[in-house]
């Protein structure tokens, strides 16, 4: 058994242990619900923060005084770049993206996703990558989570 911390939409500390086989599928729906990971910040050796969605490293961005650190995420629906912080917030529209996309050019896949993907048209008669959905058991989870 493996355990899961997670932060309950309300702020409460929740620890979930599922099956190492279900844990992909249990993250994705606790994302889905709001849930969010309790752990802090991972940085690279350069210091860059890694994306705790995504787990890629994120750029130091700077405008007109402002300075953040976000990475680009490619919206498998639209073809759409778009910017992560590691966070919800409208100005990080690409935190709602699914991990296991394209980033700044580059596909990363979970150790878990190994379903087939189809392709559709993007922009400019690029294919686009949208994972296969994984079937869930949501009424599992629910009796995993609630009792």
């Amino acid at each position: 058994m493996t355990t899961i911390i997670a932060i309950h939409p309300s702020g409460f500390e929740v620890h979930v242990e599922v099956e190492l086989p279900e844990l992909h599928k249990t993250i994705c729906l606790l994302e889905q619900r709001g849930y969010r990971p309790s752990r802090e910040l991972v940085y690279t050796a350069e210091g860059l923060p890694v994306c705790p969605r995504h787990g890629v490293p994120m750029q130091k961005r700077e405008k007109q005084g402002d300075l953040w650190y976000s990475h680009k995420i490619t919206n498998p629906q639209t073809g759409e770049v778009v910017y992560c912080r590691g966070y919800t917030s409208p100005s990080s529209p690409g935190f709602d993206i699914p991990a296991g996309n394209k980033h700044d050019g580059q596909t990363v896949k979970t150790e878990s996703e190994t379903a087939p993907t189809t392709g559709e048209g993007g922009r400019n008669g690029r294919m686009t990558h949208t994972p296969a959905k994984p079937a869930m058991d949501i009424d599992a989870l629910n009796e995993l989570l609630f009792g």
